[in-house]
């Protein structure tokens, strides 16, 4: 089992090695904007915060090191009064298992994308999405399991951001 979440960040990697082997693509400096999910949470103070997975705990190179008891949604732990930091599909697992209403602090990755500062397109992940990539107001949104066409796509996308869309092919 890992202590740490992957680092470089999973979206990062991908789009970097797209880049690396894209021919076609224009060059792009990727600044990637990490959210620091100790951060988050500590705006909602708790004794007990549920994370979705381990894999994805807080800290951004680092483990857990918010000031509480932390448990991950993936393992099942026994109910506990705890505040979940996740997204809308975390919360519907959680009221799935223990059945019962939980405090959320929202960490999801689309809406946290979407109030940033700024004009750049951004790229981010959605587990909502599946099988697709949309666009939407200077944001790209890939699937959470995102393959590196999707990743590819994404991308052309996000550079077209602000332009009229030129079909993408498939």
């Amino acid at each position: 089992m890992r202590d740490r979440p992957p680092w470089p960040p999973k979206l990062a990697d991908q789009l970097s090695r797209v880049l690396e082997l894209a021919e076609d693509l224009p060059p792009v400096e990727l600044v990637p904007h990490l959210v620091d999910l100790n951060a988050l949470a500590a705006t909602r103070p708790a004794e007990h915060y549920l994370f979705p997975c381990r894999a994805g705990q807080p800290g951004t190179a680092e483990p857990a090191r918010v000031a509480a008891e932390v448990s991950y949604l993936d393992e099942i732990p026994e109910r506990a009064p705890w505040t979940l930091v996740g997204c809308a599909r975390s919360k519907s697992i959680h009221d799935w298992f223990y059945g019962d209403d939980v405090p959320v602090v929202d960490m999801c990755p689309r809406r946290l994308a979407g109030e940033r500062p700024g004009s750049m397109p951004a790229i981010t992940k959605c587990c909502l999405l599946e099988d697709r990539v949309a666009r939407e107001a200077g944001l790209v949104v890939v699937p959470w399991g995102a393959s590196l066409a999707q990743i590819r796509e994404g991308l052309r996308l996000a550079l077209t951001a602000g332009r009229p869309a030129d079909p993408v092919p498939r």
